[in-house]
């Protein structure tokens, strides 16, 4: 330690103080001005060892505070120049889709129904607008890609009517649709590729004879439950796998989209109603760690569900729905 240092002096200090002490004060105050003179001494000491490294503390916060205001400001300024940017690529294209609607109808106007057009013009993809002044249509499909290119598709909201087919036919979808006087008709029965009927303005341009084998397109009169139940039995599930697991993710995305919305008569939702934790996060986590085999198991019974009649034509009539309906 230095002697000219100011712990040195404070040192040299207390001890005058404690020979003035005990030369000039006798009886009971002797103790207690001794403890008072040194307790003074040991807090100046810690005040005076500790004031180097509050100073310390308090630079490094301000240097902190001042280094977070410059960067807050530098992200603000970044933020802000891109903002710009976003907005004026986004004027860009809005003036790019105006002239490419009023090339063709000059009292055109429209706005934007997609949520964020700026993310669909950064990103591409396909937003919709809605148009005005175009007596034919009622929006637009606006596709715009990563390279910039651009195109709008017109469309026009029509009112659609979806009733079930009365037939003896399971499986029985007839589509007709209309634009003015023109009218177009086709029909299929059994499978989704067995167009039985086209017609156009009331010309027949296909019929076909529907026969009783329209309803499938596989020969079935061969299996037993005795001889599935056998195959089973003796099968490994490892040469099978592969083709099993394919099935599987189609059959549990078929399922889960049908217990999320609403389609048909809600046969699913009606059998899992009261089960609704098998439906969260965890419960689909819990079925995808499973064993094949038991995956298997709840595959099959989604087939089962699928292939019940009353459920398969309902489906497969409301599958007109999001195709034609009215689009917003």
């Amino acid at each position: 330690m230095k002697r000219s240092s100011p712990l040195w002096g404070s040192v040299s200090v207390l001890i005058g103080v404690v020979i003035a002490i005990l030369a000039l004060v006798r009886g009971a105050w002797l103790v207690p001005l001794l403890l008072l003179v040194f307790t003074a001494w040991g807090l100046w000491v810690v005040i005076f060892q500790l004031q180097p490294a509050w100073d310390s503390i308090r630079g490094y916060r301000l240097k902190e505070r001042n280094a977070r205001k410059q960067r807050e400001a530098s992200l603000y300024s970044t933020a802000q120049t891109n903002a710009d940017a976003m907005q004026l690529l986004l004027r860009h294209v809005n003036h790019r889709i105006s002239a490419y609607l009023k090339s063709v109808y000059p009292s055109a106007r429209w706005e934007w129904t997609t949520g964020n057009p700026t993310a669909l013009v950064i990103q591409g993809g396909t937003g919709r607008i809605r148009v005005y002044g175009i007596e034919e249509y009622d929006y637009a499909d606006v596709q715009i890609d990563r390279n910039g290119n651009l195109s709008c598709n017109l469309l026009k909201v029509v009112p659609v009517e979806v009733r079930h087919a009365d037939t003896p036919y399971i499986f029985d979808i007839q589509v007709t649709v209309f634009h003015g006087p023109d009218s177009a008709q086709v029909r299929l029965v059994g499978h989704h590729t067995n167009v039985v009927s086209v017609r156009r303005d009331g010309q027949v341009l296909l019929e076909r004879e529907i026969s009783e084998g329209s309803g499938s397109l596989t020969d079935r009169s061969c299996l037993t439950v005795e001889g599935i139940v056998a195959f089973a039995d003796c099968l490994s599930t490892e040469d099978v796998e592969e083709v099993l697991e394919q099935q599987i993710r189609c059959n549990m995305a078929i399922a889960e989209e049908g217990l999320r919305h609403d389609y048909g008569a809600n046969i699913g939702k009606t059998l899992l109603r009261g089960h609704e934790e098998d439906l969260s996060d965890a419960g689909l986590r819990r079925r995808s760690q499973r064993c094949p085999d038991e995956r298997v198991r709840d595959a099959g019974g989604h087939q089962l569900r699928q292939r019940q009649s009353g459920h398969h034509l309902q489906c497969a009539g409301d599958r007109l729905r999001p195709c034609h309906g009215p689009q917003s």
